[in-house]
């Protein structure tokens, strides 16, 4: 059994054990803050169906499904219980395919309709008036395009999920299946009952980051009355940090609520902190407890300190001082450790802009970043934009798994990515040889003395038949043909994007893949939910940001709240205050021993009065030199 299945219950496990004994179990949601112990309470109520009533669910071919963020927090949970069969662990995208991939007239009749829409949509911008020549010429041949991927698909037409979308490949995108699946589910009742019996308990976790048309549709089943099903969410609103996130779930009036306010991670010092930061947010959930010590039992004390430095400083040498101020505070000589030992302070950064900076990958960032969309932007902080994918998904996979000499890896890769069909290629020893060959090629491309672009390296996998493009980036083809450093004041802003992004050197995927894989001391908000580190180094630098996503001089009152927030607070919308707020919570309840936290701002001195009056920190802690 694992430890934390071995672990003391609390109350929130022993209500939720409750719940579920029942023969109609109910929905319910599970408000728990950081470091309280969600992910044992999920895996405890895993374990406690599978010997209640796995005997029972075997019998009728049912399972449990577990709803993840991650692959990797799917393989952690699964790993919890054992691998046990009768349990789905899954992330959202991979759930939703599951349910409906039997449905293939319905998959097919959908992605005639999405075809159908995005071919009105562009006809309807070329109608307008003062539309370029030059996108209108664009959007005619992507018309083109999408009518001939309509015109290729039947009814024997076989739809697979993959990267991006490839409709006359019958490849069906992440984007495509968080849209597509939501919508049937809504529409077909049939697909509700079945969903409803292959899986009569679904549990949601980090549900406050979950898309709200997966909300709507699964609350659609539990009101369904020919749906038996107990559907359960798991999370925080004051952890949701992605701006496609729900955020809190609304209770409905037969569900329950279980509230888990134990902290177990958080010296009182910190959980002081982090309970102070949730106070700004009206009926938060107010956390107890805290981390106590293995051997007395005893609550520890800890550290918390907010450093106030001038953002005109030489920033190095100032974190070399509060590294030396905190060393002597916590008598912990390994916050003078240097970054790259295990155990350096972990330096968690709000904008991504700086560990792009320091870890060698700016000119990626900066390609998806600066003029860019707000889709593209969040997802190439995270991994997740359509444009990054079969990078981070394959080819520096590949490249990495060369290097190792892994050949299955490679092979594998290959495989699963290549449009050929390896299994029926004549010749195909020769074949293998060549696509060994490419593999190379890739790797060489990517290596840190390498001048290629990332142009190079597409136009490489393309032409060894290693990768073929996909529906997201057809329209950018002609991007691979030349080096298009001027973009022209019609092309559309993912043009643009593409147009730099395919500039970039080559050598900083391999940056980049390291900073996904968090194989760095510097990390983000978004790579650190859920995980834990002993000493934390948080840097809040405005100056450093790019847009006005979130601001910690205005959270600190240090700066004018502008028009638009002041529009969004009193009509009750997201603030850039709600999302500071949640990623200030974030980070500083990563710290399990001692925290630091350095706020730069133009006037440090002037600064630390009005700081101090805010009362996150205690006074005597909130520290300027």
């Amino acid at each position: 059994m694992s430890r934390r299945i071995d672990s003391p219950d609390t109350p929130a496990d022993l209500r939720l054990r409750e719940l579920l004994e029942g023969d109609t179990p109910p929905c319910f949601v599970v408000n728990a803050g950081a470091g309280s112990g969600k992910t044992t309470s999920l895996v405890k109520a895993l374990a406690h169906l599978r010997d209640a009533k796995g005997s029972q669910l075997r019998r009728q071919g049912q399972k449990v499904a577990c709803i993840t963020y991650t692959e990797v927090a799917a393989e952690e949970i699964h790993g919890e219980v054992d691998l046990d069969p009768v349990f789905h662990v899954s992330t959202i995208h991979s759930f939703l395919w599951t349910v409906v991939r039997p449905f293939r007239r319905d998959i097919a009749l959908w992605v005639d309709r999405r075809i159908e829409g995005k071919i009105a949509a562009l006809l309807e911008h070329n109608s307008k008036k003062g539309t370029r020549g030059s996108t209108i010429t664009k959007n005619d041949a992507l018309i083109a395009r999408l009518e001939a991927d309509r015109a290729a698909l039947t009814p024997e037409t076989t739809f697979t999920y993959g990267i991006g979308s490839r409709y006359a490949r019958g490849v069906l995108g992440h984007d495509d299946v968080i849209k597509m699946v939501p919508e049937l589910l809504m529409e077909k009742s049939l697909l509700r009952r079945l969903l409803a019996h292959q899986y009569p308990f679904v549990f949601v976790d980090e549900s406050q980051d979950t898309f709200p048309s997966v909300v709507a549709a699964l609350k659609a089943i539990a009101a369904d009355p020919t749906c038996a099903i107990s559907i359960g969410f798991l999370g925080d609103e004051m952890q949701q940090i992605y701006s496609t996130g729900i955020g809190s779930i609304p209770i409905e009036p037969d569900w329950a609520q279980i509230d888990k306010p134990e902290n177990f991670r958080c010296p009182s010092m910190i959980l002081e902190v982090i309970n102070n930061i949730r106070g700004g947010v009206p009926g938060s959930l107010k956390q107890t407890g805290g981390r106590r010590d293995a051997v007395t039992g005893k609550t520890l004390l800890g550290d918390a300190k907010l450093f106030v430095l001038a953002s005109t400083g030489d920033r190095d040498s100032q974190l070399q001082e509060v590294r030396a101020i905190m060393a002597n505070s916590t008598t912990d000589s390994n916050w003078r450790v240097e970054d790259g030992s295990p155990s350096a302070p972990r330096v968690l950064v709000i904008e991504h802009r700086l560990a792009a900076r320091r870890l060698g990958f700016e000119q990626i960032f900066a390609s998806h970043h600066d003029r860019s969309t707000d889709r593209l932007k969040e997802g190439i902080s995270e991994g997740t934009a359509w444009s990054i994918q079969p990078f981070v998904s394959y080819l520096t996979p590949l490249a990495l798994a060369v290097r190792r000499g892994d050949s299955y890896a490679q092979m594998e890769l290959v495989r699963a990515n290549s449009p050929l069909d390896l299994e029926r290629t004549p010749a195909l020893a020769s074949r293998l040889s060549s696509l060994s060959a490419a593999t190379e090629e890739i790797s060489n491309l990517m290596r840190p003395d390498s001048d290629a672009t990332v142009r190079t390296l597409l136009s490489h996998a393309l032409s060894s038949g290693l990768w073929a493009l996909d529906d997201n980036f057809s329209p950018y083809e002609q991007l691979l043909n030349y080096a298009a450093t001027h973009e022209s004041v019609g092309d559309s802003v993912e043009h643009g994007v593409l147009a730099r992004f395919f500039d970039c050197p080559a050598r900083e995927l391999l940056a980049y893949q390291s900073y996904l894989d968090e194989h760095s001391v510097f990390a983000t908000h978004q790579g650190v939910k859920g995980a834990e580190f002993e000493r934390v180094l948080v840097l809040l630098e405005d100056d450093a940001a790019v847009g006005n996503s979130f601001s910690y001089e205005k959270l600190f009152e240090l700066r004018e709240l502008s028009a638009t927030d002041l529009d969004h607070i009193s009509n009750g919308r997201e603030s850039t205050l709600d999302r500071t707020r949640r990623l200030l919570y974030v980070v500083c309840s990563r710290a399990e021993r001692s925290l630091a936290v350095a706020l730069f701002t133009p006037s440090a001195m002037e600064a630390v009065s009005q700081v101090r009056k805010l009362g996150l920190f205690r006074p005597e802690n909130v520290i300027t030199f």
